[in-house]
């Protein structure tokens, strides 16, 4: 039998967004988005994508938010009524899983284990690897929340 190491925060990922984290509306031609940028860099880390559910997606945005913030500072802001939201949506594990998407290429899809849906997927939109680099440290990072919250 094979026993999965638990995920682990990427050093190289704090050194490219050493934080704060923020998120807000977007879109990326086609769908809606809610974008997670690295407020020191201005740089993008992930998206949230939704055409009718809004509310998920935003949530869902939050919660990574969170997640990124309670694993790079010491900000402990995390609402407990939409982190029980969200973990009625996606109750973990977390883990990443790569596939091949004909609009995006290579991505790296975040998931829950016992969710009907992924969480969001990661792709290579401001350099070649970022996917392989920011969802298994998002994982890292919910997986941490989740310990720490209950």
């Amino acid at each position: 039998m094979t026993t999965k190491s638990p995920p682990v925060l990427n050093p190289q990922f704090s050194k490219i967004y050493p934080g704060p984290f923020r998120y807000s509306p977007g879109s990326d031609w086609v769908d809606s988005t809610f974008d997670v940028y690295c407020i020191s860099t201005e740089q993008h880390v992930l998206s949230t994508f939704y055409w009718d559910e809004r509310e998920r997606a935003e949530l869902v945005a939050y919660v990574l938010t969170c997640a990124l913030e309670f694993c790079h500072s010491d900000c402990k802001d995390l609402d407990l009524q939409e982190w029980k939201a969200f973990r009625q949506l996606y109750p973990g594990p977390y883990y990443s899983t790569s596939e091949d998407s004909s609009g995006y290429g290579p991505i790296e899809v975040i998931n829950s284990q016992s969710a009907e849906r992924s969480l969001t997927f990661c792709y290579d939109r401001c350099f070649t690897g970022k996917a392989k680099l920011v969802a298994p440290h998002v994982v890292a990072a919910l997986e941490q929340l989740a310990t720490s919250v209950e």
